[in-house]
């Protein structure tokens, strides 16, 4: 607490962690920036910040993540399966929209020839 009370506060730069598969050590699995200041209880009793993204949301302003938060996102993390492959191009609705309806006439017509051979 010496530093702390000379200075005022202490600033712990940004600094990357990286994360390690559990599975196999040499393979990184994810990166964390992190940063942390130690400030007296004088001052963050001024400046009060919330949990998480609860008020107030202050230095730091934390951003809620938008990418990897949809339904099938969170499927495949909990089955742990990669299917990023076979994804469909992310150019526009109407393009995808023509892709699935191709494939599902193609579908339908297979199968309707299935039923007629019998």
């Amino acid at each position: 607490m010496g530093l702390l009370s000379k200075e005022g506060r202490i600033d712990i730069p940004k600094t990357w962690l990286a994360f390690d598969s559990p599975n196999n050590k040499s393979d990184e699995c994810g990166q964390l920036l992190i940063s942390m200041q130690i400030i007296p209880k004088t001052e963050a009793d001024v400046k009060p910040v919330g949990e998480g993204w609860d008020e107030p949301n202050e230095n730091p302003k934390l951003e809620k993540p938008i990418e990897g938060r949809r339904v099938g996102d969170r499927l495949m993390a909990a089955t742990n399966i990669d299917v990023g492959k076979l994804a469909l191009p992310q150019v526009n609705f109407f393009r995808n929209f023509v892709i699935i309806g191709v494939i599902f006439g193609v579908v339908v017509i297979v199968l309707l020839i299935i039923m007629f051979l019998k």
